[in-house]
């Protein structure tokens, strides 16, 4: 075959199997004769596709010229012929560059892998192997290139050996409409079934529980019977891999010691909470014997540390077995079980010690092997575990008063003091406090005196329009009466640059070479794409010594050659593909579009594209200069002073004002540095002056007049007061302003709804549901008002345009973090869009112990912003975030409340409202509330009170007492106790009328017998505390406001 003959038959159209079957059979040396023709085919048909879609509209409602579309069909044809012909003729870093781009859905159904298998069968290249591995390591799970039949084939062919990647197990582990008979081959069964245990896979995703399972029918047949579920890939059916590796270990076709063995060992591979589940189901499929068990001591007690609850109570069980048959191997247990008290659930460590118990209760020679376990468990982080450790070495003291606990004593460092003073009695050593547990009382009230002078005098010597601001007023008042001060609630003018971190911007071409090719590699943070366009606008028209080489790796840098790179590339390129074709344009002038895919296509899912086509626009003009909206500040604030010097250069260059440039610039000024700017103001041409001064809080205002520019006057307007109503905007005549948008005349106004919540968290879910956009399933969740959007031209209305991208569209890009971010610096004076997704968020994965495609560190980053008020939504985010069973979520929504708490924040009484709000639904698991909370008020006293007022507050809101109510009366007791406090008079009438017994009802009485102490030391201390606090955030403001001032004076 000639290389025209190539050419001619990659432009022929013929279906892929005829196209391979004519490449099959060549020589090598005619393989490499053509091998250069065939890659020069690929960019050829690249670069005609590109012009043709060059051509296109990309107007939603506007119909493509017909002929356009033929052409364009033809060379998309011709393209993936070429590309296929790479494998026929080309080397390997060919077919790694282009394999990806055939695996989509139209591939397939083309017969293009089958196409592939049928040339690498023929040709038979040494690099088979590498390219197979390849392609299983970075293929996407759900649109494959090769499937399990297609590397199979090229097994049986001997073209290949078996894969190494990870990616074959997977595809081995889901194999829907999968016969038992092609799955279970010898070749599978000696060598693949056994990766099952070790690789991540959809192997046991879907295994049921035990009382749904029919074992005689599972271990005797393969066929689902009648009565069972037939549906692809059921567990039920022939298909579930859990149901045929039991099938074939009972029938003694693969060893089942061998089963169990990989069973156990699997917990410690590290999988995902569904993975981990299925296994444990699988192992009580497998029900072990106690001879089995025996066997596998070693590896049970093992998982005794094992960090997952379940699989502790997996291994605990067993052991427990062997223990009652009197086979268990008490010292190796003993030195192993002290593990079990390093996970934060209760369930394991109490039967852990349950089992103790039994053991030392027939052997009493055990019991200082023990003492170990027990010190972990006085250690643990629930009073609970503790009390019970306490009790069990109560039992043995009484057995035998001289059992030595000194060491006990002194190595358990973390426990309560009520349960220290038992223990120091049954130890013989005199009361002394733990580390970090003096005694509040021990406080000198001479000290407090002196703080609270100390809290007067810097009151005094702060500005008093700071005082006003940073809501200081209420203090004096709050000490002289014991209370606790005003929370934070400050007006739009409160600065906020002094609680957020400087952006500093890139100083030359080689420090914006090295960050564009980072950015190519890893989306570190939103912050980082704003400054690399940023640099790209200032920099773009200059070059360093060896620009050509230090760019090449950009340059090199294409949708199609980082079809395997990182995951950060595609998802810039789907959502705001003009930066990287900027990127591009910056190291190789004129093809800025070969970088990007559809650079200047806007969707309604990412309406923020606009802003950075508008710029790549100025890129590609060689327009360069300053960008407007390039933050000076993290979260996309940026200083007025230096925005209205930006405005001012660019307008007197007469070069065109980018119109979404200087929106998104209005919407980013900071509340810090307005009057100092409006000074500068005067001097900017118009219409500009008259809207930044409408901006910046001057009393400007738009007039019938100012139509051509009403989208500027709403950005300004947003600017000027985030959260209000702007009726000065009704003046303008447009359909661009309206009453009846959200974040338009009107702010959005949201409402979580408890009783939709119920439903959402209620709701079943298949084992699917983590890999579904969760919101598909919650829209009610949080509603807003005004809710009519109009699209169009939304892009000039980034307000809105927050809504539409966050919480009306579903593109599963919003479900990465910079994406959140970066939409969400777009308008940093109002989060409430984001608070918004937050609670969405965090209702429906309330009870996913691991929360996947789902950013809920980025959407809780308003609570943060530690000078920006918690608006209801945020209160209502930490009541979600509390009782989560997500510990990551849970830690986040803690350390936030803690945060919230000290600077003032965080309100006892709008906390312990929604609280009662949130739990109206009739969900909420008050041991996980009360767990977070433990861990709230070992912080401060300040905590403690705040938490005892907020829990007072729940409590009273009981028409009767919750099943689980005992967790709230229990910490209750002891925050109470430590501040010489007592309940409100409505938590006490609740209290007084509970009748019964039980635990629940013992601590209702012992807390309604509380009475609070006159001079209570700790109640005071907490009012100090919060001042400080409060105090803390103003100094701070009043620092950097004065040393800006002085720095600009110089």
């Amino acid at each position: 075959m000639t290389p025209d003959e190539l050419r001619d038959l990659c432009n022929s159209g013929k279906p892929p199997l005829e196209f391979a079957a004519a490449l099959r059979d060549l020589d090598e040396a005619t393989r490499k004769k053509l091998s250069t023709t065939a890659q020069e085919m690929v960019k050829e048909s690249k670069a005609s596709m590109r012009e043709t879609e060059a051509q296109f509209t990309y107007q939603s409602g506007v119909k493509e010229d017909p002929e356009l579309v033929a052409e364009h069909v033809a060379l998309q044809k011709a393209l993936r012929l070429s590309q296929l012909s790479l494998f026929a003729v080309g080397p390997l870093s060919a077919v790694k560059n282009y394999h990806r781009s055939l695996g989509s859905n139209d591939a397939r159904n083309e017969k293009l892998p089958e196409a592939i298998v049928i040339m690498l069968t023929g040709r038979r290249p040494d690099w088979s192997d590498e390219w197979v591995n390849h392609v299983l390591d970075n293929q996407e799970g759900w649109n494959p290139l090769l499937q399990l039949w297609h590397v199979r084939d090229l097994m049986q062919a001997n073209v290949i050996e078996r894969p190494t990647s990870d990616g074959y197990i997977n595809m081995l582990g889901f194999l829907p409409g999968t016969t038992y008979e092609s799955k279970c081959n010898a070749d599978i069964l000696e060598h693949d079934i056994w990766r099952l245990f070790e690789v991540d896979t959809w192997a046991f995703h879907t295994v049921p529980s035990l009382k749904e399972i029919d074992r005689e029918c599972w271990a005797s047949s393969i066929e689902p019977t009648e009565s069972e579920d037939r549906w692809f890939s059921h567990p039920y059916s022939n298909e579930g891999w859990p149901r045929t590796l039991f099938f074939l270990s009972e029938q003694g076709i693969i060893d089942r010691a061998r089963l169990i063995d990989c069973t156990l060992a699997a917990f410690w591979r590290g999988f995902g909470i569904p993975i981990v589940c299925g296994l444990l189901r699988f192992h009580d499929l497998l029900a072990p014997t106690d001879d089995e068990i025996v066997v596998h001591e070693a590896a049970y007690r093992e998982l005794l540390r094992n960090e997952t609850g379940t699989v502790v109570a997996l291994a605990i069980k067993a052991l427990g077995r062997l223990q009652k048959v009197k086979r268990l191997d008490v010292p190796a247990f003993l030195n192993e079980v002290p593990g079990v008290f390093n996970i934060s659930q209760k369930a394991q460590p109490k039967s852990a010690m349950s089992l103790i118990d039994r053991i030392t209760k027939k052997d009493a020679e055990h019991r200082m092997a023990a003492l170990p376990a027990m010190t972990a468990a006085l250690n643990h982080e629930h009073a609970d575990i503790q009390e019970q450790a306490v009790t069990l070495l109560s039992k043995w003291h009484t057995a035998d008063p001289t059992i030595d606990l000194t060491g006990v004593l002194e190595a358990a460092t973390m426990i309560a003091p009520q349960h220290r003073k038992t223990l120091e009695d049954m130890s013989g050593t005199s009361p002394t406090p733990a580390a970090g547990q003096e005694s509040l009382q021990d406080t000198p009230p001479s000290d407090l005196a002196a703080r609270e002078q100390a809290i007067h005098e810097r009151l005094a010597a702060l500005p008093e329009w700071i005082r006003t601001v940073t809501c200081l007023n209420g203090i004096p008042d709050a000490l002289s009466n014991g209370e606790l001060p005003p929370p934070f609630d400050p007006p739009p003018e409160c600065p906020v640059l002094s609680g957020v971190e400087p952006i500093e911007p890139i100083k030359d071409v080689d420090a914006l070479i090295e960050a564009a090719g980072r950015l190519q590699e890893h989306i570190e943070s939103a912050d980082e794409i704003e400054r690399v366009v940023d640099g790209i606008l200032r920099l773009g028209g200059e070059t360093s010594g060896n620009f050509e080489e230090k760019t090449a790796a950009i340059r090199a840098c294409k949708p199609e050659t980082q079809s395997d790179g990182p995951s950060s590339f595609s998802d810039l390129n789907t959502m705001y593909p003009s930066v990287l074709a900027m990127i591009g344009e910056f190291a190789s002038p004129g093809h800025g579009d070969e970088h990007a895919s559809s650079p200047s296509f806007i969707s309604s899912a990412s309406p923020f594209q606009a802003r950075y086509v508008e710029l790549y626009g100025r890129v590609k003009t060689r327009d360069f200069g300053e960008m407007l909206s390039f933050p000076t500040h993290s979260k996309g604030w940026i200083d007025p002073r230096v925005f209205v010097d930006r405005l001012q250069r660019r307008t007197q260059s007469d070069r065109p004002l980018g119109r979404l440039d200087f929106i998104c610039a209005l919407l980013r000024l900071a509340p810090d540095f307005r009057a100092e700017s409006l000074q500068k103001v005067e001097q900017l041409k118009e219409p500009y002056r008259r809207i930044v001064r409408f901006a910046l809080g001057a009393a400007e205002y738009p007039t019938e007049a100012d139509n051509d520019h009403v989208t500027e006057w709403l950005a300004a307007g947003r600017s000027r007061d985030p959260m209000g109503r702007l009726s000065e905007l009704e003046a303008l005549q447009s359909e661009m302003i309206r009453d009846d948008e959200p974040n338009n005349i009107r702010p959005a106004e949201f409402t979580w709804q408890p009783d939709q919540a119920a439903r959402t968290i209620g709701r079943k879910r298949d084992a699917f549901a983590g890999y579904l956009i969760p919101w598909l399933n919650a829209r009610g969740v949080v509603s807003f008002e005004p809710d009519a959007i109009n699209r169009t031209d939304m892009v000039e209305r980034p307000t809105v345009a927050l809504i539409m991208t966050l919480l009306v569209s579903t593109v599963r890009l919003t479900y990465v973090d910079w994406v959140q971010l970066l939409a969400a610096s777009h308008w940093p004076g109002n989060p409430e869009t984001t608070m918004a997704v937050a609670c969405r968020m965090l209702t429906v994965h309330l009870n996913d112990d691991v929360v996947t495609h789902a950013p809920l560190n980025a959407v809780m980053d308003p609570l943060l912003r530690v000078d920006q008020r918690w608006s209801d939504l945020v209160y209502v985010a930490i009541c979600l975030g509390l009782v989560s069973k997500n510990s990551q979520t849970t830690g986040g929504a803690v350390d936030a409340l803690i945060d919230g708490i000290t600077d003032g924040r965080a309100d006892a009484l709008r906390l312990g409202a929604t609280l009662v709000h949130v739990a109206s639904g009739g969900w909420m698991k008050l041991n996980r509330l009360t767990d977070a909370l433990r861990e709230v008020v070992r912080t401060s006293v300040l905590a403690e009170r705040v938490v005892g007022e907020i829990l007072d507050r729940l409590i009273a809101s009981w028409e009767s007492l919750p099943r689980d109510g005992h967790h709230v009366l229990s910490l209750q007791v002891e925050l109470l106790a430590s501040l010489e406090h007592e309940l409100s008079p409505q938590a006490r009438e609740v209290l007084s009328g509970v009748k019964g017994s039980g635990k629940a009802v013992k601590l209702a009485k012992q807390l309604c017998a509380m009475q609070s102490s006159p001079a209570s030391v700790p109640m005071k201390q907490a009012a100090i505390e919060a001042a400080e606090g409060r105090l803390a955030r103003a100094e701070r403001i009043d620092r950097y406001l004065r040393q800006a001032q002085r720095a600009s004076s110089d």
